[in-house]
């Protein structure tokens, strides 16, 4: 999805989410991801009035994906232990946050309930210890209970709290956390998408997985204004590392290589991805 920012770019995002909620998860889960791609890496800074078009990604979009390629369902893509433990800080809290969302999407849309309920729990916990009123919201908890069963409904209410996650931080001046949300949903989604890399999948699922370096670009260009900023760098790192992994993996499929070693450049994209998460909560 493509999207335009100004200088607020939680504005930019909501739309963005809205447009995804109606175009991206319909009844056969059709997914309306963009051919063109008009960011280039020599684009301007963002000052004031100045527009930007971005990519960003939401949390529902790589789950609908693997379903729309017919990818298995594997809950070990989703392991990793001891997440709250290791999420110390608000900024780490949030990138957690972000991760946790797309871990239940997937858990979610797979009807896992077992593990849905389990990744949401980990959702509701990181909001409550971020301040964000969801887990106070009992009707909005039971909705999201009683539509567990209906892929579209369940998205729409992941997208609501996503929205309602980064909203609260827009509200509370806190923006640079809304962002950590969007680099743990940038790295979780990359991480899953790319343990489910065949080349025999269809051009909807590598139309996605192309789009990856740009997220991570969009992440950067979101970032800009906060770049000096201590809690920031962390992000920084995540999108940096993004870029550089599929860029390394696209330079290799482009090669007169591409037609061998495919497992072992696909490890190798997987073990970067995972390196970057680990990084977070060393």
């Amino acid at each position: 999805m493509i999207v335009s920012m100004k200088n607020n770019w939680t504005v930019a995002s909501i739309s963005f989410f809205l447009f995804c909620i109606l175009a991206g998860c319909s009844e056969e889960l059709q997914v309306d991801i963009p051919i063109d791609n008009p960011i280039t890496e020599s684009m301007p800074e963002v000052v004031n009035d100045e527009v930007e078009l971005v990519l960003i990604p939401t949390p529902v979009q790589t789950p609908t994906i693997l379903i729309h390629s017919k990818c298995s369902y594997n809950p070990e893509h989703i392991s990793y232990d001891r997440l709250l433990e290791k999420s110390t800080t608000s900024n780490l809290k949030a990138i957690g946050l972000g991760i946790s969302i797309v871990d239940f999407s997937y858990a979610g849309v797979n009807k896992d309930h077992i593990l849905a309920q389990e990744k949401l729990e980990n959702c509701l916990k990181l909001m409550d210890e971020l301040g964000i009123d969801i887990p106070k919201d009992e009707n909005f908890l039971q909705r999201l209970e009683r539509n567990m069963e209906d892929p579209d409904s369940l998205s729409y209410y992941v997208l609501s709290a996503f929205e309602k996650s980064t909203q609260y931080f827009k509200d509370s001046d806190k923006e640079e956390l809304g962002i950590s949300i969007l680099s743990g949903t940038a790295l979780e989604s990359s991480i899953l998408l790319s343990k489910d890399l065949e080349p025999f999948h269809d051009n909807v699922y590598f139309t996605y997985f192309s789009q990856q370096k740009k997220y991570a670009r969009g992440l950067e260009v979101i970032m800009k204004r906060y770049e000096d900023q201590e809690s920031m760098k962390l992000n920084m790192e995540i999108a940096n590392s993004l870029k550089l992994a599929f860029t390394s993996y696209e330079d290799w499929a482009t090669s007169a290589d591409s037609s061998v070693n495919f497992e072992e450049n696909k490890d190798k994209l997987v073990n970067e991805l995972l390196a970057v998460k680990e990084n977070c909560f060393h």
